[in-house]
Formats: structure tokens, sequence, C-alpha cells
């Protein structure tokens, strides 16, 4: 059988993890050029970046002759071509805001079908179109379906990690975002448990970064974490830009991954932690009580807004949530601490849940009948 030849043009870490290179049996992902690559290359430029970035631009596709490929698959993108196209996205669509622009492109003949990542993305697009364009609800509605992020399990069981829940309790974070992903508020509780005496070890794997859009940190900040790593060096260890293969190894002697997060759409890395077998501690927004809950993990409950982002705008806002994140964490990790045969039973649990929502050959075949419908081919 002769392979679809699938177009895209980009190959972030979100395209790997959501569809591209999923059916290498039947169909030829690759690559593409269109007439906005030259800008594409350009904002890669931080300095032209500031100057000329546009959301629209950033976000759509236009090869008005280009036909080398059966279909086009995008992420957070849309496409102006004739050639059938389908894109997923994170949150909603159009990725720069709805307008009547991106709603007639989105119900164009040549958009075969938009894909949720999310259960939570779905209802977010459904609630914005609904309430700004209600005329093409039906339309975009009969597009519209879900697709989780694609995770294989590295362990066929816990007991493969060869770790006891008797030894020093190893627990990870991961995220070059560091405070945005809570690791301000873990690095203070872990300060306190190590002094307190607790037998804990806290890896960190990312470069600091601060002043991301939610937690408003700065280099003071930055600074006070460091001052804790290096007054903590034999219980507090630090990793940047290390390969994947010994993120791996590391996440495969954790004991329990951390993802105490102010904002995240989906969050990858808990799908990460759990193919290693690492029940998970976060935050209970936007699609994280999808791929996480309190039997597999557990969820640290944040004020929400109706579609599901913590609420962090505000500073009042924002230094309620970190107070909450800190307080439930702290009591989550002594709770282990005092128990810690739930690890295991957790951690099996995780293993297996990757298989209800993040099966790669179930979500291959998932897309595979997207593209065959969306190309006659059944």
């Amino acid at each position: 059988m002769k392979k679809l030849k699938v177009g895209t043009i980009g190959l972030s870490y979100n395209h790997r993890k959501n569809f591209f290179g999923l059916i290498a049996e039947k169909v030829a992902y690759s690559k593409v050029l269109d007439l906005v690559s030259p800008y594409r290359v350009l904002m890669r430029s931080p300095s032209l970046k500031k100057l000329f970035a546009h959301p629209v631009m950033k976000n759509i596709h236009f090869a008005p002759f280009q036909r080398k490929v059966d279909i086009f698959h995008f992420f957070n993108a849309l496409s102006l071509s004739k050639t059938p196209w389908i894109t997923t996205f994170e949150t909603s669509l159009p990725r720069w805001g709805m307008d009547k622009f991106g709603m007639k492109t989105i119900t164009s003949d040549s958009c075969k079908g938009i894909v949720a990542m999310s259960g939570c993305a779905k209802s977010i697009m459904l609630k914005r179109v609904e309430k700004e364009f209600p005329e093409y609800l039906q339309k975009i509605s009969e597009k519209l379906t879900v697709i989780h992020p694609s995770q294989s399990s590295n362990l066929d069981s816990w007991e493969e990690k060869g770790i006891s829940i008797n030894d020093t309790l190893v627990f990870t974070l991961i995220g070059n975002d560091f405070f945005r992903k809570g690791g301000a508020e873990t690095l203070r509780v872990f300060d306190r448990l190590i002094l307190e005496g607790a037998n804990v070890q806290l890896r960190i794997i990312s470069n600091l970064k601060f002043n991301d859009y939610a937690s408003q940190t700065s280099q003071v900040d930055q600074e006070l974490a460091l001052k804790i790593i290096s007054t903590h060096r034999t219980q507090i260890s630090h990793y940047q830009n290390i390969p994947n293969s010994e993120v791996l190894q590391l996440l495969k002697t954790t004991h329990i991954g951390l993802l105490p997060t102010y904002a995240d759409t989906y969050g990858y890395s808990v799908l990460e932690y759990q193919s290693q077998g690492c029940p998970v501690i976060s935050t209970n927004i936007r699609a994280l009580p999808e791929i996480n809950d309190n039997k597999k993990g557990w969820l640290i409950e944040v004020p929400k807004d109706q579609d599901g982002e913590g609420l962090y705008r505000q500073n009042e806002d924002r230094k309620a949530l970190s107070g909450i994140i800190e307080a439930r964490l702290e009591k989550i990790i002594l709770d282990i601490i005092s128990d810690p045969s739930i690890i295991a039973l957790k951690g099996e649990k995780a293993l297996q849940g990757l298989k209800e929502k993040n099966d790669p050959v179930k979500n291959g075949e998932a897309y595979l009948a997207i593209y065959e419908k969306a190309l006659d081919r059944h």
C-alpha cells in the first residue's frame, strides 16, 4: 500500500508529541516550505521577533501552488491552501484570537478536521465560538474531535524501576519555565523538609528561566532559588541541558514526579513521568485532571476560571495561588513520607493509565482515519 504523504510546516516538540511519525508504516510525514517560511526564519532572531512578530503570520500556512503532499497537518496553525488540511490545537483556534477570517478558514472545504489535544481544549473552543461566532458553531462542531498527545510506557511494571520505597524518596521536577512550573514553591517546601531531617532528595532538570507570563518572577527569584539549591547540595541536584537518555534514566530512579504548575495547556512532563512509573503531584488546571488524578497520582486543587486556567493574572490571585500550591504540596509530601507504600500502588496505575488516552497505536489509527476520510480513501 502506498504511503500517504502528510506535510507540515514545523517539527517542534508539539508536532512530535501529537502526530509526527506516529504511523510511519502507513504515512510519510515531511516538513514543507510555503510562502511564509522566510518570515518564520527571520523570527528566529530575538531582535527581529520583537519588531516584526505578528500572531497571524506566525500561525498561517500559505502555499497556493503546492501539491507535493496528499494532506497537510499543522499544530495551532491554519492554512489558506486548497490542498486538504487538518490542524491539532492546544487551546482554541485561531491561535491569534477569534475573528471572522479565522472562522471562514476553519469552515472552508479545505479544512478537513480540527483536533483538540484535550477535552479541555475542545470545551474552550466550542464555548468561544458559541459566544463570538454562533453561526459557525455547527460546522466547527462537526469537524472537531479530541486526540490526546501520545506516550509509550518505558516500563512494563513499577517493579522494573528497581528502587525501594524504604530508601531516600526521590522527587523530580522538569521544566525550563521553572517558576511557572511551581519551582519556587517546590524549593521552599524541600528547604523546610530537609532542615527538619526528612529523608528526601529533589532533582531539578531546568535552566531556571524566570519572568514567564504566569509567575511574573525576576532574577531575584532565580538567585533565591540558586541559594536554596547550593545550601542543600547533597539533597538537591540541579541539571541543565542534559540529553533525553539521561533524563529518562533519572526518571527511572525517581519515586515521584512534580508539576505543581501555575499554567500549562497540557503537561507533557506528566506523561514522561508516568512512562517511567512515577506517580505525579500536579495542580488540577486545564487538561491535567484528564491525565492525572488521585488514583494514579495526587491533584492539588487550586482556584480556576471557567476555562480551567489557574488564577494568576492579578497580584493578589497569584500570591494566593502560590500559597495554596506550597501548602498542599507540603501536606502531600508529608503524607507520602508517613506511608511510602502508596508510591508503588500509584506508580503501577500511572503506567497503566497511559494506555487509556495516550497510546501511540490507538492515536495513530485515529489520525489515519481522519486522513483517509479527508481524502475519501475508505
